[in-house]
């Protein structure tokens, strides 16, 4: 009896050492402009995200600066932390909130924003992850396209 309690412990060890495959976030499918007002803007981009992984991976932080043409618009913040169900691909909401700062910056720019149709928006940053009792801390970053339609203009 003792024999296969210790192959199963053994077996469940190895398993424990299988290696880990990046998340891979595969596009920006979205991004939608929610509220402007006086403390600023709100923002949610919905991300196509897959986890190759056999377990669940929980984001608990982020820190991704977003930026519409080269100008800052603030940064990817998680409001609650995120699962990523195991061998999975899925679209998942983030929410943005950007200071009246950022605006004004942007603002600054609004003859560019008028008369082109397409806008690049940009992020870099980092995303904060556990699976497990393991944490890790991995660069993410993203380049999209949006038109004017887009930003309600």
């Amino acid at each position: 009896m003792i024999r296969p309690a210790l192959v199963l412990i053994i077996a469940w060890a190895f398993l424990g050492c299988a290696p880990y495959k990046e998340v891979v976030v595969h596009e920006v499918t979205d991004i939608q402009f929610v509220s402007f007002g006086a403390d600023g803007l709100d923002l949610h981009v919905w991300i196509d995200i897959e986890n190759p992984n056999w377990y669940k991976i929980h984001l608990t932080e982020s820190d991704i600066e977003v930026f519409l043409e080269g100008k800052s618009l603030g940064s990817i913040t998680l409001n609650q932390a995120l699962t990523i169900p195991r061998k999975s691909r899925s679209t998942q909401p983030l929410a943005i909130h950007s200071s009246m700062n950022s605006i004004d910056a942007l603002l600054g720019n609004v003859f560019t924003l008028m008369f082109k149709e397409k806008f690049e928006v940009t992020g870099r940053g980092f995303v904060k992850g556990k699976a497990f009792f393991v944490v890790r801390k991995v660069d993410a970053g993203f380049r999209q396209f949006i038109t004017r339609e887009d930003l309600g203009l």
